[in-house]
């Protein structure tokens, strides 16, 4: 929960944010432990407790502010995707339902009524283009004088 707070913003503002509290948060500590030895340091054993949060939170908080860009990049990313896998989409024409097509010539009825060849009926409803070539099975059937290769027997 306080990390989604946080989210709100921004990666960099948040890892400042923790990074202080941290902080703030082993101060209070550094000086509650001078406190606790009743003021009876020396000035230069005391700037060690007043530092060493400084010096033990670095790592972690630059740890903790790189990992939060890595995840606002990916998050960014994740979004790019979105909007194009949403562009995309509706690009797609999708043919569905039940098509009266032709027992024997293959022609498919539209809702007019009108019987369009196959390759015709897709091309109007989808931007789908057909090239036409023939298949080895009806090949050999149209051209049986002619060997697979392109000689004549």
């Amino acid at each position: 929960m306080f990390l989604r707070r946080l989210k709100k913003f921004g990666p960099i503002k948040a890892a400042t944010i923790i990074t202080v509290f941290f902080v703030v948060i082993a101060c209070l500590i550094s000086y509650v432990t001078v406190y606790l030895m009743d003021g009876a340091v020396e000035t230069k054993k005391m700037l060690l407790p007043l530092f060493l949060p400084i010096l033990t939170f670095y790592g972690p908080a630059i740890y903790f502010l790189k990992l939060m860009i890595r995840l606002d990049s990916a998050e960014k990313q994740l979004k790019q995707k979105n909007t194009e896998l949403e562009k995309a989409l509706k690009e797609v024409k999708i043919l569905e339902g039940l098509f009266p097509i032709c027992s024997s010539c293959k022609s498919i009825r539209d809702e007019e009524g009108q019987w369009n060849a196959v390759e015709r009926y897709i091309e109007k409803k989808s931007d789908a283009t057909f090239s036409h070539s023939l298949c080895p099975y009806c090949f050999a059937k149209l051209y049986p004088m002619i060997k697979k290769n392109g000689s004549s027997e």
